[in-house]
């Protein structure tokens, strides 16, 4: 049965990736192989992930250029256009799977778990690693494209502090998503109403007043992205320019979040 999962697996990849033959910012495949009890995909050589970048610079105690950063970021957005064109949610993106072809150049990988736009209404997966998981995807919300782009936008916060921006947890007093959404509340601002309505477990974890069940003496006071920005040692000028642009992004409604062409248009891109 596991055998048969997995070759289920890397048939599904393998028809995703298909679909870039040749691509410049998703994976290029090699070789498919696929047997009762042995099956593998062979990938272009690539070198270390966006993560261990991170975190090497973590170490070292040294933010990452930011023309650097610019510049993965812009590659990123040119990958998620190539998704969504060939109708790709990639659903699992985050600095593991983002991986580097020499010194800057990147490539998107690991499309085992994304889903095609005809799933997007059916299926029962999670969408995002939950530290990249989108406020829709927490309260059972349709979702759409924009997925991805909520996953970017703590990319780039977590290239820009080499910290996650959430990190929720489980305690014996609220679920692990009641953690996450009061995260928001705290960060960014009250979830809208209308919003919450369109949640199908929203009712678990949040009430129409935006009290997150057994989380309120967590919240405390209210933060935001520039003085996270400030806190690391950014200026105020940078802290404010950093804030502009991923609020353009950190929209709790998907529909109005900015796309990936939308952003490649921003001056902080440019």
């Amino acid at each position: 049965e596991t055998t048969k999962k997995k070759i289920k697996y890397i048939n599904y990849e393998a028809g995703i990736l298909s679909k870039f033959k040749q691509s410049r910012y998703i994976v290029n495949v090699y070789e498919i192989h696929v047997e009762p009890y042995g099956s593998y995909i062979t990938f272009e050589p690539l070198k270390q992930s966006l993560y261990g970048f991170i975190n090497h610079h973590k170490k070292i105690g040294a933010n990452i250029p930011l023309p650097t950063i610019k510049y993965i970021s812009r590659q990123i957005l040119y990958g998620l256009i190539e998704l969504k064109k060939s109708g790709i949610l990639h659903a699992d993106l985050k600095p593991e799977n983002i991986l580097f072809q020499n010194e800057l150049e990147i490539k998107i990988i690991d499309l085992g778990n994304s889903l095609k736009e005809e799933d997007f209404a059916t299926t029962t997966q999670s969408v995002q690693t939950r530290h990249y998981r989108p406020p829709e995807c927490i309260i059972n919300a349709p979702f759409d494209y924009p997925a991805d782009m909520w996953a970017f936008a703590c990319i780039v916060f977590e290239m820009l502090t080499r910290v996650l921006l959430f990190s929720p947890v489980r305690d014996n007093q609220m679920s692990i998503n009641c953690c996450h959404l009061g995260m928001f509340i705290k960060i960014f601002s009250d979830i809208p109403i209308e919003f919450l309505k369109t949640g199908k477990t929203s009712h678990r974890y949040i009430d129409l007043k935006n009290n997150v069940h057994k989380f309120a003496y967590l919240i405390g006071n209210k933060c935001s992205l520039y003085k996270v920005f400030r806190d690391f040692g950014y200026s105020k000028s940078n802290s404010k320019e950093f804030e502009a642009f991923l609020m353009n992004i950190f929209i709790y409604e998907p529909s109005k979040r900015i796309t990936p062409e939308e952003c490649l248009k921003l001056d902080f891109l440019n």
